[in-house]
């Protein structure tokens, strides 16, 4: 297996080179490197990348994420400023005995670190201390911004379980909702015609099958998921008189692979049959599902023929579950538009689905 390439790591790595090589900039090299010239100059970077790594490991970690912010300033102020006046210490110490042996060097270069006045010395202090104030901001920075993404990404596990959970008790949910109208459809139908009954049977196997299949699945194929919805328009055409016409127009033939939520569609069009259908009063549903390479549309138009208060088991569930399930598998991908219309005689819902793949699932 590949290991991961820790780029932060390296970023990081290479920018304290640079840091640790930045003397280099001040030192005039055409008189020669002296190395006691350039590990003068490198107590500045080496104060910067303790106060980097104490912040990093220590001080940001243990007591700024943990609330306790005055004491992270507190440590802070101690250590910056000690660091700032050990520096200037050894910068005059080192200056008074390094330099009187450095004899090719200029009268000037040597007066500048023999005659280091106060005034120069509190202004280098407070470029010190600056300095490292800078480096401390950006370890914290640093651990903030990676304990921010753990903890988006903590966040975004739990997140994911929630909803596939949600998802599930959803899928849960229809089951048992269209399993209790399609009984109750067969029990009706045994009184009126057995051998229709029997062939009902038949296609509610078909039916068990393919939610045993796919029931479970985060997506099906949307050629089984119309199969499925067309098992079922056959197993509600047997018991229907004539006086119901049911029209379908289905055409997904350009898209084969497009992908869909497993059984979105069937508590739409159970409802067109629960409500668009009467026992005496003429009645249609007409289903259109069709699908490109962009869009899954699925359109139900029905007459309304509500029914009466002793007759409204489920009422409501199935619309709700379709919104829940529209939200957690095509956020922000969807649009919906349902309601009565022709003065309250027709009832029409519309479905475009902008994503025919479902790859996030």
């Amino acid at each position: 297996m590949k290991k991961k390439v820790n780029v932060g790591g390296i970023i990081l790595i290479v920018a304290w080179i640079m840091v640790f090589l930045s003397p280099l900039m001040f030192i005039n090299l055409t008189q020669g490197l002296v190395p006691k010239r350039f590990l003068l100059e490198l107590s500045i970077p080496l104060s910067m990348f303790i106060v980097f790594f104490v912040n990093f490991i220590w001080l940001a970690p243990k007591y700024l994420l943990q609330g306790r912010s005055l004491s992270y300033i507190s440590l802070n102020i101690l250590m910056i400023s000690g660091l700032a006046f050990l520096i200037q210490e050894w910068v005059i110490f080192s200056g008074h005995t390094w330099f009187k042996e450095m004899y090719d060097y200029s009268a000037e270069m040597k007066a500048s670190f023999m005659n280091f006045s106060s005034q120069m010395k509190f202004f280098y202090i407070g470029r010190d201390v600056f300095n490292m104030s800078v480096s401390a901001t950006i370890a914290t920075a640093i651990v903030y911004s990676r304990n921010w993404a753990v903890m988006a990404n903590r966040q975004a596990v739990i997140e994911r379980e929630r909803v596939e959970m949600e998802m599930q008790m959803l899928k849960y949910q229809i089951n048992p909702h269209f399993l209790l109208n399609t009984f109750n459809n067969i029990y009706a139908l045994i009184a009126i015609d057995s051998e229709k009954a029997k062939a009902a049977i038949l296609e509610l196997s078909s039916l068990f099958r393919h939610m045993l299949q796919n029931g479970d699945a985060a997506s099906v194929l949307l050629k089984d998921e119309v199969r499925f919805v067309e098992d079922y328009i056959s197993l509600m055409r047997i018991r229907l008189s004539n006086h119901v016409q049911v029209v379908t127009d289905i055409d997904i033939s350009r898209v084969p692979q497009a992908r869909i939520a497993p059984l979105l569609f069937i508590s739409l069009i159970e409802n067109a049959f629960k409500h668009g259908v009467s026992v005496d009063k003429p009645s249609f549903i007409h289903i259109v599902i069709k699908a490109d390479a962009d869009s899954i549309l699925c359109e139900i138009i029905n007459s309304n023929h509500p029914k009466n208060t002793t007759d409204r088991s489920g009422s409501g569930i199935g619309l709700e579950q379709v919104r829940r399930r529209l939200e957690l598998y095509y956020e922000g991908k969807y649009k919906w538009e349902y309601g009565l219309t022709n003065n309250n005689n027709d009832y029409h819902s519309r479905i475009i689905l902008y994503d025919t793949k479902l790859h996030h699932y």
